[in-house]
């Protein structure tokens, strides 16, 4: 599977050559302070240009295994966990930080280090990287002052992300942007069946009532259109950086 990925982004246009590189999806990501994300693939690390954003992505805790996996066309490198005493953040970097883990990460006895199925919490917590990134990185981020976070393409049906994000809510000044082809009404996870049943209004879940409040704009476009020459769009969205 993670040769075929890797083959299909080769194929993969990440910026349009037809738009100002000041548009363009790599311009966007350097933008921000950290970028932390629940997929698993590998399309950041291989299509992110660093040197044409002058920012250079890392994985934070991750260091080569010193093996390679045989599949497809091609060899492809297999990352490890660092020790727990070397876990830091490069200063002026790009942190790039993998919630569930990724399909190239291996521990101990070559296990694959991914978060996948059910009890996603507590296997989080028997892996010190996950735990780091979850707590020691995620949670923090999320608490500091003036934080402001944009949300692409997630779907709020993982609990334990959720609670750090309303557990953030009460605690620090923390706004939203949502990026998602429902917009805001992605915050609504009642069942649609039930919410038509029903002869009189529901009540809003915790997710609604807590952080509608504080979103500060959303937006409901493909990110291929919004970055790929939809200027009214694009200026939404880069309004979120201020």
């Amino acid at each position: 599977m993670f040769a075929e990925m890797s083959e299909g982004y080769k194929a993969l246009n990440f910026n349009d050559p037809h738009v100002d590189f000041s548009k363009t999806v790599t311009a966007f990501l350097a933008r921000f302070d950290a970028i932390y994300t629940l997929n698993q693939d590998t399309l950041i690390e291989q299509k992110f240009d660093g040197s044409l954003s002058k920012r250079l992505i890392t994985l934070p805790g991750i260091k080569s295994a010193k093996e390679r996996l045989t599949g497809g066309r091609g060899l492809y490198p297999l990352y490890t966990p660092d020790q727990p005493s070397s876990f830091t953040v490069q200063q002026q970097s790009l942190p790039y930080i993998k919630l569930h883990g990724s399909i190239d990460w291996i521990y101990g006895d070559r296990e694959l280090l991914l978060i996948l199925g059910g009890n996603k919490e507590e296997n989080i917590r028997k892996l010190p990287l996950l735990r780091w990134y979850h707590d020691g990185l995620f949670r923090a981020d999320l608490r500091k002052p003036n934080t402001r976070l944009m949300i692409i393409g997630y779907s709020f049906s993982d609990n334990h992300i959720n609670k750090e994000i309303l557990n953030a809510i009460t605690q620090s000044d923390l706004r939203l942007f949502i990026i998602d082809p429902k917009g805001v009404d992605v915050l609504d996870n009642r069942d649609p069946e039930t919410v038509a049943r029903a002869s009189v209004s529901l009540p809003p879940t915790e997710l609604m009532e807590q952080l509608s409040p504080r979103v500060i704009g959303a937006s409901k476009r493909p990110l291929t259109t919004t970055f790929g020459g939809d200027l009214v769009e694009h200026a939404k969205v880069m309004r979120f950086f201020g």
